[in-house]
């Protein structure tokens, strides 16, 4: 018995990923199907798994080094002692974050936060509005409640999900947040 060994293809590879991204933006995890994204790519679903052993682990690769970098940036961000004379810097250092992320990698930043049900990543833009609330809670220091915050918090990161499925371009990205975050802020500055 003989068995002939397909060697893969790193151009086969790379349009799967494409295809990949490409539809769970359109669909999210739950509803994009394998055979949608071979269709895609023009290959058999059988010849993608010789890629990809199922759904899930292409969802990963396509999703886990976002998650990596966006995971980095924002542990940075909250992550640091604030005075008063550094707070309009550290909300400059945000707000280019979130310039920087969605201009790089839109597409897989509404995957993560807004595609990913179903997956090991469903449950973490709950994680990253926990976030931000005790981030906000900690520099306005007042009286508050924290639920009242976690809105707050929850009106903010959703918007800018929004924004990122939106914005059509580089300028309408950063135009687009810069607004949203002069709008939230001005509003937190009544609490500060």
């Amino acid at each position: 018995m003989f068995f002939i060994m397909q060697k893969l293809k790193p151009e086969i590879w790379a349009a799967i990923i494409k295809a990949a991204e490409a539809v769970f933006y359109k669909e999210g995890f739950k509803q994009a199907t394998t055979r949608k994204i071979a269709d895609s790519v023009g290959i058999s679903v059988s010849n993608l798994y010789l890629y990809f052993k199922n759904k899930a682990q292409l969802f990963n690769e396509i999703v886990t080094p976002f998650y990596n970098t966006f995971n980095d940036g924002m542990a940075k961000f909250i992550d640091h002692k604030d005075d008063k004379d550094n707070v309009d810097q550290r909300i400059h250092q945000i707000v280019g974050l979130f310039k920087k992320i969605i201009t790089k990698d839109k597409k897989r930043f509404v995957i993560l936060f807004a595609k990913s049900n179903g997956t090991q990543f469903e449950k973490y833009k709950t994680k990253v509005i926990a976030l931000i609330a005790a981030h906000i809670y900690h520099e306005i220091k007042s009286d508050l409640e924290k639920e009242l915050i976690n809105i707050i918090a929850g009106n903010l990161f959703n918007s800018i999900i929004e924004i990122a499925k939106i914005s059509k371009s580089e300028t309408d990205i950063n135009n687009n947040v810069e607004s949203l975050f002069t709008y939230h802020m001005k509003g937190i500055e009544y609490f500060i």
